[in-house]
């Protein structure tokens, strides 16, 4: 039977809660789509650790929720804004928007996830090479 990470046993029907840390917003005129990577890291490490869901599920946790050594990182304001995403962040998601316009498969569900990882690695890059104040 599958354990939940303080050791207590799982089954269909129990109500989960899962930390995360938004890594991406994809605003749209209709909804808003959140990335977001659990606080605590998965075993085994190939797990899925990054996810992606409607932010009409979410509840925003306590600032200091999961706050632990080399876990918790702050959303990046930069990236919650359109007209503050670089012409190449742009791009990516213009294609995943694209791709969403699509009849529903699995393997496009899989191409969303790959592209909202590379906008999210992109990102990263973009944030560390070229700093941007808060504003």
């Amino acid at each position: 039977m599958p354990h939940d990470r303080n050791g207590n046993e799982l089954k269909v029907g129990d109500k989960v809660n899962l930390l995360g840390v938004v890594t991406g917003i994809q605003p749209n005129t209709e909804y808003c789509n959140i990335n977001f990577d659990s606080v605590y890291p998965p075993e085994p490490a190939d797990c899925y650790r990054s996810f992606t869901t409607n932010a009409k599920v979410l509840d925003k946790a306590d600032d200091h929720a999961g706050d632990e050594p080399d876990t918790f990182v702050l959303m990046n304001d930069r990236r919650a804004h359109l007209e503050r995403l670089a012409p190449v962040e742009l791009a990516i998601r213009a294609a995943i928007l694209e791709v969403e316009k699509l009849p529903a498969h699995t393997w496009l569900t899989d191409a969303v996830v790959l592209l909202m990882n590379a906008q999210r690695k992109v990102g990263n890059y973009i944030d560390e090479a070229q700093p941007h104040k808060s504003e």
